[in-house]
């Protein structure tokens, strides 16, 4: 499904695929890995839903009060002639789609050579192309705002780490990234909203510490970013750039 490809692609950290004629098959080794997924502990009664006798007033209270068995596996099939139609353009647009993303993933590597040796305004050019055509990667984000960063676009760098953020919410050089190019604005309390974000997801980050200790000296909390500041130098004690003043 495409549409579901596309939210799995925004949303992969909280969406579980499931794939139903394995459920069927080894019923235990897929519900057991879909609990281990939701963090949950195991419970046999997990096996025997058809046991629970709470109320259900849905259309499916039948199958429910049934155990798991294989009398739908394949029932699709019986309505195969009916769906032809809906297949064929499913696989018409499936087809479109790799298309573009073959055509796309070339643009992409070609940005990325042209930005290794110094073609910087021709890869910002193809990084932007990219990002039209709705083709994402980390990369991409990441070194078409870095550009912008560096010619002092720093709304615009901002504009783009955000909207990688959307698609990669836990990339903790993205949310340190945008904290940097807010500090940059003189946005100390927007910075250190992403900074925040970003350690605590890798709170061992020496370079995110030291980003972290710059925003709480923006905020005059000097004794907060002394601490950072010392964090950083024990995680890396030979980066010379972080400096306590």
């Amino acid at each position: 499904c495409i549409l579901m490809e596309l939210y799995k692609q925004k949303y992969s950290d909280i969406i579980y695929s499931f794939d139903y004629d394995a459920l069927i098959n080894n019923p235990k080794k897929e519900i057991k890995k879909l609990i281990d997924w939701l963090d949950l502990e195991w419970n046999d009664k997990y096996m025997t839903p058809h046991l629970n006798f709470r109320s259900v007033s849905t259309a499916s209270n039948v199958q429910v009060r049934s155990p798991i068995n294989n009398k739908s596996l394949g029932g699709w099939k019986n309505y195969k002639t009916i769906l032809e139609p809906a297949i064929n353009l499913i696989n018409d647009e499936s087809k479109k789609i790799e298309k573009n993303k073959f055509v796309n993933e070339n643009i992409y590597y070609q940005a990325l050579h042209l930005h290794d040796n110094g073609k910087i305004n021709e890869a910002k050019d193809l990084y932007q192309l990219c990002l039209k055509n709705s083709f994402s990667h980390i990369d991409i984000f990441l070194r078409y705002a870095g550009i912008l960063f560096e010619t002092d676009e720093y709304d615009s760098a901002i504009n783009i780490y955000q909207k990688g953020i959307l698609l990669y919410p836990n990339n903790v050089d993205l949310l340190t990234n945008v904290a940097i190019a807010y500090i940059m604005k003189g946005k100390f309390s927007e910075a250190n909203t992403y900074v925040i974000r970003a350690l605590s997801i890798n709170p061992n980050s020496p370079f995110t510490n030291s980003v972290c200790a710059s925003v709480l000296k923006g905020l005059n909390q000097f004794d907060k970013a002394r601490k950072y500041i010392e964090k950083a130098i024990t995680l890396e004690p030979k980066n010379c750039n972080f400096i306590i003043e």
